[in-house]
């Protein structure tokens, strides 16, 4: 089962809007000037809306980032260091 959450990397304020676009499959262009027409349109009910969607749907949370971050530091280290032993073996 999918769950909804919050996007992390396509947010212009807090991600609800990316999230949903990310749960039903669609373009989050298409969702925001949807969210748009309906909050003019229903006297700015949207807005309120928002603020509980965005209290409400959790945050996405993900451990390969973590994960990767320390990867990405462990090879910035092991280039490092094959920089200094090439160096000294130039030498």
């Amino acid at each position: 089962m999918k769950k909804l959450y919050r996007s992390k990397t396509d947010k212009v304020i807090a991600g609800v809007l990316g999230g949903f676009a990310e749960y039903v499959e669609v373009d989050s262009t298409v969702v925001r000037l949807g969210y748009v027409l309906i909050t003019l349109l229903s006297c700015f009910a949207g807005i309120l809306f928002y603020i509980i969607a965005w209290i409400i749907i959790p945050k996405k949370v993900s451990h390969e980032t973590k994960h990767e971050h320390h990867t990405h530091e462990d090879s910035k280290k092991e280039e490092e260091k094959s920089d200094v032993s090439q160096e000294a073996k130039s030498e």
